[in-house]
């Protein structure tokens, strides 16, 4: 699974709780570096993949944002800025919940040592790769992503936190 923009953007509040004008950018895209690869398997890229129970179980995602990402876009503030007890909320996007490639299967199970091609079957791919070579390369296609329902849930929808030192 793999996503751009998946946070909004940081904002201060105070000690009631309520927006302030303080904001801290994280840009309009959250992209790794990492994944910039012309590798065809997926997990050489860098993305990160996991199984989802078939069972309708959740599943949890964790995001960590350290503060060399917190302010890698923001022009105005910077870590020195921020003082013990500043608060600050940030909140997923949900528009940006979802997948661009999946397919059935358990990662520690029978997809164990295959490779994940990017092709996909939807309406915007290109030509399917040939069986052969997806055979002899031990390669996996990716289902169409609009195939998949998301549904997502927070505790709360945006998260505050408190800087400490």
């Amino acid at each position: 699974m793999f996503a751009r923009g998946a946070f909004g953007g940081i904002r201060g509040v105070d000690s009631e709780n309520n927006l302030t004008e303080r904001r801290i950018s994280l840009g309009l895209f959250r992209v790794n570096e990492r994944m910039r690869s012309d590798a065809l398997d997926l997990r050489e890229r860098g993305y990160e993949f996991l199984t989802i129970p078939g069972d309708g179980s959740a599943v949890t995602v964790t995001h960590k944002l350290d503060w060399d990402r917190i302010f890698k876009y923001e022009k105005k503030l910077s870590r020195e800025d921020l003082k013990p007890g500043d608060k600050f909320r940030i909140g997923l996007n949900s528009q940006f919940i979802g997948t661009c490639w999946w397919c059935f299967g358990d990662l520690e199970g029978d997809l164990k040592g295959k490779r994940f091609y990017a092709w996909c079957e939807d309406d915007f791919g290109d030509g399917r790769p040939d069986d052969d070579f997806l055979r002899e390369g031990n390669w996996v296609l990716s289902k169409d992503p609009m195939l998949l329902k998301w549904k997502w849930s927070a505790e709360l929808d945006d998260v505050t936190f408190e800087v400490i030192e």
